[in-house]
């Protein structure tokens, strides 16, 4: 572990990455808030200088260069990004060396290369030490600077590493004392999220969704992930029926499975929660595409199942659905071993959606009831047709 040191050097583009300074600083407490400006804030700092901070259009890169707290209980975290894109959101844990979870960022004051947010969803507590750990943070995905998925996955927000464990202290006497450590994270290099599609039966399917990734640490055994998703109900069956959305994040370890509930002689799928990208492309009947996508991935977390229904309107004959749209899919911790080391790491991974359409091709089953009249009596014959999907 490395202390963060408050030093500006003439190697600028290197250190202002690693460099960590804070202040306490204060907004105005009345009917309307008012925030002081970023380079204010900064210039309180004796060893800023904004010339160390040069503009690039070509760098899209974000830095979390400073945090300070408020007299209201607020997080402000400063920003350099030297081609003055904003911020959007960062990954930030309040205790030591736990799951961070993803907070959007409310901007309050942006000048040029400068920006000035404030962390929403965070109170600051009155613990005489806190902790501020920030895993990495985001900006929008931009269609003209950053690489396009493959296949139809789409990104909206890009991640960046900051790897700060920001530490505050207030003495007896009420003075405040900053501190700031690097600690250990590791990345996503790789990543293609989808769902597969298992028949239960009677217009009802199983939709397991998974994130298959690759990352730029050596993994040799993967014990555990916390993932987050954005999931949201969606249905034509009432148009003027309107579903939210909502953020979700769970646990999956190794020891984990999960499954599909069939019916009939509907066939039982389960697969472990934690499997390799090899397994699911030599096991699942999958399209060709899904199965170039896994070629260079090596895990695969299946965090979610969802239903999936599809019936035809009697009375206007539309095909009506309903389903559970999963989007934005984060990886935000990892506890894996490698060369007998366990390792628990924050992730820096981008919110990525997959391409709304199952990636395994199954026998869809299709049931049709024909009812004949015989002296007083239905009689039910069952057709089954079979068909790829």
């Amino acid at each position: 572990m490395t202390t963060c040191k408050k030093i500006i050097s003439a190697l600028a583009a290197v250190l202002i990455m690693i460099t960590c300074f804070c202040v306490r600083t204060f907004s105005v407490s009345a009917e309307e808030v008012r925030y002081t400006a970023v380079l204010d804030d900064l210039q309180t700092d004796a060893t800023f200088r904004a010339e160390d901070y040069p503009a690039d259009a070509a760098d899209s890169s974000l830095n979390v260069i400073q945090i300070a707290e408020s007299i209201n209980g607020e997080l402000f975290v400063y920003v350099y990004s030297p081609s003055g894109r904003a911020a959007t959101s960062l990954n930030i844990t309040q205790e030591r060396e736990t799951v961070a979870e993803n907070r959007l960022l409310a901007p309050i004051n942006m000048t040029g290369v400068f920006g000035k947010y404030r962390v929403t969803g965070i109170k600051l507590r009155a613990d005489q030490t806190r902790y501020n750990e920030i895993v990495s943070i985001f900006r929008a995905w931009d269609g003209d600077v950053d690489d396009k998925p493959e296949g139809e996955n789409t990104v909206s927000e890009v991640s960046y590493e900051v790897s700060k464990r920001y530490i505050a202290t207030t003495d007896a006497d009420g003075h405040v004392t900053y501190d700031c450590e690097k600690f250990g994270v590791i990345t996503v290099t790789d990543k293609f999220v989808g769902f597969l599609r298992y028949k239960n039966g009677l217009g009802n399917w199983t939709d397991a969704h998974f994130v298959a990734f690759d990352t730029d640490l050596s993994i040799e055994n993967l014990y555990a992930a916390d993932i987050s998703y954005i999931i949201q109900r969606e249905s034509n069956a009432d148009v003027d029926k309107f579903y939210p959305a909502r953020k979700e994040s769970k646990t999956v370890t190794a020891e984990q499975t999960g499954g599909n509930d069939p019916f009939l002689f509907h066939k039982k799928y389960t697969w472990k929660r934690i499997g390799k990208a090899e397994e699911l492309a030599r096991n699942e009947d999958l399209s060709a595409a899904a199965k170039k996508q896994l070629e260079s991935k090596e895990w695969v977390l299946y965090f979610l199942e969802t239903d999936y229904s599809k019936w035809q309107s009697i009375s206007t004959g539309v095909m009506l659905f309903d389903r559970q749209n999963v989007n934005e899919v984060t990886i935000l911790q990892l506890r894996y071993e490698t060369a007998g080391t366990v390792y628990n790491l924050g992730v820096v991974d981008n919110k990525q959606t997959g391409s709304g359409k199952p990636v395994n091709r199954t026998p869809n089953l299709g049931y049709y009831l024909l009812g004949i009249a015989a002296t007083g009596v239905l009689v039910g014959v069952v057709i089954i047709v079979a068909k790829k999907v």
